[in-house]
């Protein structure tokens, strides 16, 4: 019997990188018989260190495992949300992951309305200290929260349910499973243009794609779709759109490229 080895890859190098990665990669890769990547950075990274390599790019599918939406005004007195538009950063906080980003985008976006809240919900990876100075030296404690703790998968629909958009400020990635558990909630997102995340984002439609690193453009894109009617005609295209990242498509498409190995 002829078995198959196929290597699955949402990050093929580490984000904190070490001496040893490449050479353990190597390593692991060459043992494969095929590959299947969640993003093209990924694919292009892979190429570099096997160009021979036999690939199928098969982007992340939802993740459903969340349950289904909840009423979003009672999940918001949950969650004792006021504001009329909330925006969520949803994960654990790390550097390449740009909150401080979102935090000074906040100063900027209080300069243009009040009718928000941005709920960052995630416990840090580093020294949380900074990112509490910034909070506080932009003056924007009544504006931001920052809920630093780990969400159980249970409490994850009260917070995808509660908000209006989620944003990701990330200064780098492969591509992010965040995305898609905001598609599951049919709510749209703003990413920068880093790694995948843009190729999975239709502009203007299942959300926009911003540069990365700057708070400026951040606060002038999130302004723009803080609109209940730009939101609900997102959030009906996203409920089409996400087909496209069902688990049945994900295993039939990986079905058709092993069988073809």
């Amino acid at each position: 019997i002829l078995i198959k080895l196929i290597g699955l890859y949402d990050n093929l190098l580490p984000h904190e990188a070490q001496f040893y990665d490449r050479k353990f990669t190597v390593s692991f890769i060459l043992e494969m018989d095929g590959h299947i990547v969640q993003s093209s950075k990924v694919k292009l990274e892979l190429l570099e260190l096997n160009k021979n390599a036999n690939i199928c790019t098969l982007f992340h599918p939802l993740y459903t495992k969340y349950g289904k939406s909840k009423s979003k005004y009672d999940c918001r007195e949950k969650l004792k949300i006021k504001a009329k538009f909330t925006i969520l950063y949803f994960g654990l906080v790390r550097k390449y992951k740009g909150l401080d980003i979102l935090i000074e985008a906040t100063s900027i976006l209080k300069e243009m309305r009040s009718d928000f809240e941005v709920l960052a919900v995630g416990e840090s990876y580093d020294d949380s200290e900074p990112l509490l100075k910034s909070i506080k030296n932009f003056k924007i404690g009544k504006l931001f929260r920052w809920e630093n703790k780990f969400i159980p998968d249970d409490k994850i629909s009260d917070y995808f349910s509660a908000c209006d958009i989620v944003v990701l400020p990330y200064r780098s990635a492969s591509q992010s499973g965040i995305v898609q558990i905001a598609y599951h909630f049919n709510k749209p997102v703003i990413v920068t243009r880093v790694g995948g995340l843009p190729e999975i984002v239709e502009k203007g439609k299942s959300g926009d794609i911003v540069e990365p690193e700057n708070p400026k453009e951040l606060a002038n894109t999130i302004s723009t779709y803080l609109d209940e009617k730009k939101i609900d005609e997102m959030s009906i295209f996203i409920n089409s759109f996400k087909n496209k990242f069902s688990w049945d498509s994900f295993t039939e498409k990986m079905m058709d490229f092993i069988n073809l190995i």
